[in-house]
């Protein structure tokens, strides 16, 4: 039995959005540690024959459960959820530029969490450098796509010469992944500016990208970044 016996008769209804809202109210009152492990035990099989996308943990009362997770903390009743996205930006000053190697090695690989049907070659399909310094009047833009005709990843640089210094504005994306799910990084940089990343895919996965980009906007090299995505898990995952 659950510590609430409502919980019950939540997860017995028809799947719909205002159900699952319930549901995650209902989790949301449950305070007891050995309870909480109780209800998400009865709950587990009668939620996973709901829709994955139903299950979403990103807006509503499941918002919350996914505060820790920047940090590698994660709520247990997230192993109820199907679905999620995260959405993450990290401010850097002047010349304090955080990332270390090539984000479209990272981008890969965490579209390739997302969706493990995502698996294209490693092999530069085109690539530009239009970027040019004119004493203020500069600017133009730079690209990469690797990957197939169906799968890739690609770079962008839209760059702006100012008079005090060149803007950079660059983007890292996946494309070709199962519908729905996307990874983007997105980055300003001009005395100072930011990188941010936003992506949506199948939870655990999705919530699992959260502590490796920390790790990279706090300076971890790229390379390093890798393994460590390896290595994150969900403690309830068992693939």
């Amino acid at each position: 039995m659950v510590a609430d016996p409502s919980l019950d008769a939540l997860t017995a209804q028809d799947p719909s959005e205002k159900a699952w809202q319930a549901v995650c109210e209902a989790l949301d009152q449950v305070q007891d540690a050995e309870a909480l492990t109780r209800a998400i035990a009865a709950a587990r099989e009668p939620l996973g024959r709901w829709p994955a996308r139903l299950r979403r943990a990103d807006a509503g009362p499941a918002a919350r459960w996914t505060e820790g997770v920047f940090e590698g903390r994660f709520d247990p009743r997230l192993e109820l959820a199907g679905w999620g996205s995260i959405r993450h930006r990290h401010e850097y000053e002047y010349l304090q530029c955080p990332v270390r190697g090539n984000l479209l090695d990272l981008v890969a690989a965490f579209a390739r969490r997302l969706d493990r049907g995502f698996d294209p070659p490693d092999t530069v399909l085109e690539s530009g450098d239009e970027i040019r310094y004119a004493s203020g009047g500069g600017g133009g833009r730079a690209w990469e796509k690797r990957g197939a005709a169906n799968q890739w990843v690609a770079y962008e640089d839209r760059a702006i010469e100012h008079s005090a210094d060149m803007e950079d504005n660059e983007s890292w994306t996946a494309h070709g992944l199962a519908d729905g799910t996307a990874i983007t990084i997105e980055s300003r940089d001009y005395i100072g500016g930011y990188y941010e990343l936003a992506a949506s895919g199948p939870a655990p996965g999705v919530f699992e990208l959260a502590p490796v980009w920390i790790a990279v906007v706090r300076g971890m090299p790229i390379s390093e970044a890798l393994e460590l995505l390896r290595r994150t898990r969900a403690p309830w995952r068992t693939s």
